[in-house]
């Protein structure tokens, strides 16, 4: 999936979405190299069952490697929560669920 990372140093950054969970993902970034530690943005497309979403949402660089950087979300959307969980996992939850979980995070 595609991803634009906006890093406060670096300004927009765009790159790939190898690897994708409910806590982050691994962003494939080639020679940009985004500092660890570092807060930043991520918009993201993802596609579900209902065609393609954007979303937006606070992350931080939580490790580097060549080529790219695992980064961690921060409070991300009820609504990416449980369409990330729909793509996923298959699974469905009801508005009250979704909305118990943000409470509790």
């Amino acid at each position: 999936m595609d991803v634009v990372v906006n890093c406060r140093n670096l300004g927009l950054v765009k790159g790939e979405t190898l690897d994708i969970g409910l806590g982050g993902m691994f962003v494939e970034t080639g020679r940009v190299r985004l500092p660890v530690n570092t807060m930043i943005n991520v918009s993201v497309l993802i596609e579900g069952a209902h065609g393609v979403s954007p979303f937006k949402t606070g992350a931080m660089v939580v490790h580097r490697r060549n080529g790219g950087a695992g980064v961690m979300f921060i409070d991300p959307p009820v609504e990416l929560q449980a369409l990330l969980r729909r793509t996923l996992y298959g699974q469905r939850e009801s508005p009250d669920a979704l909305h118990t979980h943000r409470l509790i995070h």
